[in-house]
């Protein structure tokens, strides 16, 4: 019920808005592109120092690999389950800063587009689609091959506190 009145609200908003009613001076084409790359700049400040953050406490954060001794599948399985939970950990860290940044991300490139804005690449710094996705798809890899374990190793993997929280990964591989 109140996504249906949300969705009125912004009807009208938008009707308003393009129907020509003013509410106070329109602002500029410049204004506009200048608050996207503000609120870009601040997004993306934001999930770095939630990146250092989330590494920080990985690295403080070591796993005795004797936890791993009742787990029986092979060394390479092994590793496979480890990433996958680490992925899953730093993806739970990252989560919200993440989610604001590529909101923020996309409005600014949008804004850049629709008032044909010359794109600075070093100002603010911007990530290509590439840097911000080109490995995530490894995580989708690692669910696909750990959920072909044998049920009863993926429990004993999911009993594991150790591994739902961030974590530093070569002391969970043993490297």
């Amino acid at each position: 019920m109140a996504v249906r009145y949300k969705f009125i609200i912004l009807i009208i908003i938008s009707f308003l808005f393009s129907s020509g009613v003013s509410f106070a001076a329109q602002p500029s084409d410049n204004d506009i592109v200048e608050l996207a790359t503000k609120n870009y700049k601040k997004a993306l400040d934001s999930y770095e120092k939630q990146l250092k953050y989330c590494e920080n406490k990985s690295s403080k954060n070591k796993i005795d690999r004797s936890i791993f001794k009742k787990i029986k599948l092979t060394q390479l399985d092994l590793q496979i389950a480890i990433g996958r939970f680490y992925f899953n950990a730093l993806d739970k860290c990252e989560g919200n800063k993440f989610g604001y940044y590529l909101i923020h991300r996309g409005i600014y490139r949008e804004t850049l587009k629709k008032f044909n804005s010359k794109f600075d690449s070093d100002n603010p710094l911007y990530y290509d689609d590439i840097e911000v996705f080109g490995t995530r798809y490894h995580h989708i890899r690692f669910e696909l091959k750990y959920l072909k374990f044998p049920k009863k190793e993926r429990d004993k993997l999911e009993n594991m506190v150790e591994l739902f929280q961030v974590f530093d990964l070569q002391s969970a591989r043993g490297f």
